[in-house]
């Protein structure tokens, strides 16, 4: 039994154990948002271009984030199964499963990687005149042409993604978060230095910060197999395993296909969110893509300690352990409530400065409007600590399909109409209407998260079968 399964399973100290295993994604996470706000410092200040074309640039990178966030919605499925699957047979004692479903589900991840690049080249600028999701979405001109460059390198990026999420998620499942956040920590640094290297130097603009990420993910895609195909200490993946079969694949669907529909569901609402908020222009936009990922930094504490505590409940649920599995959760939503309200406290006052530093700035209107998107944002951060939370418990306790309905709700029930009928009440041009939407839908989407907490029991969701 290595360290981390022994700290989650026994160890007296819970909490001890939360914060620990937190740390390193954390930690990671913190680096990953850096390295996104390093896109946006690098071309905001890209020479040859005047401040419009500038935010249409930032604008570009930023109206894809959704519409990354909608293709990976199935590999952060098949994450989410894989830490409900391998983490309950770990907890099992049944090595033998966890090894099969892993190396099955990293098959599985590889073909729809493969499937889903296909079709972004299809409808990309180089089959049609410019990159279709990007038309659809309202991008225009200059940031039409930035964006369809952009989202067409960025979708290689998938090939490597989908097998470090799985990867992650089964060393997750066992208790090791180390490890991958090293790997990723060593992808960031490397991404940091292309988008310097290609924006900077060769001055190759937006595709150069596209560029950038590919490469840097690619790098580090042999080390995740060699570690799955040749560790010593945890579980390994097998070619042999890699053979699907009818029981596997439907206990992968059980699984995956909830988070998976949720996630791409939530996806597409922010991608109509995001085009409702350019249509007030791209000054509009690029303030709002600053102040929302500005807040975002506040909840990757929080969304580390959910990510820990699914392994927790997931493994303490196939030991059958579940008093420890409660008090797991219990102390998850307290503490990372704690931190969101220091946090938020903390990042009000410095909410200015950071938004001046990020654009070069603190005179245009993407300035203003990133400084009103902040503030807004960062008042029902505790809220979303809370939702959070919830993440965590469903997904470990093998629930995904109450993850899907929760995101679903939040997005599709409130906001999205919310953001529709505000825009009729306000006058026209007033984008007010958008973060008001999300503050109210934030809220609203809270006892439907404790009516599904109350409908957890706890139970084994894996068949222990040969």
């Amino acid at each position: 039994m290595s360290k981390n399964i022994h700290l989650i399973l026994h160890d007296k100290n819970i909490l001890k154990g939360l914060i620990l295993l937190s740390i390193p994604i954390f930690l990671n996470n913190v680096l990953k948002s850096l390295h996104d706000l390093v896109d946006a410092i690098f071309v905001a200040r890209m020479d040859g271009y005047n401040q419009l074309e500038l935010d249409s640039a930032i604008s570009a990178i930023n109206i894809y984030f959704p519409v990354n966030f909608l293709f990976l919605s199935i590999g952060i499925g098949l994450s989410v199964g894989a830490v409900a699957i391998v983490s309950q047979y770990i907890g099992a004692k049944r090595d033998d499963l966890a090894k099969k479903y892993a190396s099955q589900l990293m098959l599985i991840g590889f073909i729809i990687s493969l499937l889903i690049v296909g079709i972004l080249i299809f409808i990309s600028d180089v089959v049609f005149d410019h990159h279709l999701i990007a038309l659809a979405m309202g991008a225009r001109g200059v940031g039409l042409d930035f964006a369809s460059k952009y989202f067409l390198i960025r979708g290689f990026d998938l090939l490597f993604i989908f097998p470090f999420l799985i990867y992650q998620s089964i060393r997750q499942a066992e208790g090791e978060t180390l490890k991958p956040v090293l790997l990723n920590v060593i992808a960031i640094i490397l991404n940091m230095i292309f988008t310097g290297l290609f924006i900077v130097v060769f001055k190759m603009g937006v595709v150069g910060a596209a560029y950038a990420t590919v490469l840097a993910n690619a790098l580090i895609t042999p080390f995740i197999f060699i570690d799955l195909f040749y560790s010593k200490k945890h579980l390994r993946i097998s070619v042999k395993e890699m053979k699907l079969d009818h029981q596997t694949v439907e206990d992968v669907i059980k699984f995956a296909l909830p988070a998976s529909f949720g996630q791409g569901m939530t996806a597409l609402g922010f991608i109509i969110i995001q085009s409702l908020v350019l249509s007030y222009g791209v000054e509009v936009s690029t303030g709002f893509g600053i102040g929302s990922r500005l807040t975002t930094i506040l909840l990757y504490p929080v969304i580390a300690l959910s990510n820990v505590n699914a392994s927790y409940i997931g493994m303490n649920i196939g030991h059958h352990n579940i008093e420890r599995a409660k008090r797991s959760y219990i102390l998850t939503r307290y503490l990372s409530l704690l931190i969101m309200v220091i946090g938020v406290l903390i990042m009000l006052p410095f909410r200015y400065d950071v938004v001046a530093f990020i654009l070069g700035n603190n005179t245009s209107r993407s300035y203003e409007i990133g400084v009103e998107f902040a503030f807004w944002f960062l008042l029902t951060q505790p809220v979303m600590a809370i939702f959070q939370t919830f993440i965590g418990l469903y997904n470990g306790a093998g629930l995904s399909k109450y993850t899907m309905f929760l995101s679903l709700l939040r997005l599709w029930f409130f906001r999205i109409p919310l953001v529709l009928i505000l825009m009729l009440v306000f006058e026209e041009g007033n984008y007010a209407s958008i973060f008001y939407a999300l503050m109210i839908s934030n809220i609203m989407v809270l006892p439907f998260g404790f009516y599904f907490e109350s409908k957890i029991r706890y139970e084994m969701q894996v068949t222990l079968h040969a």
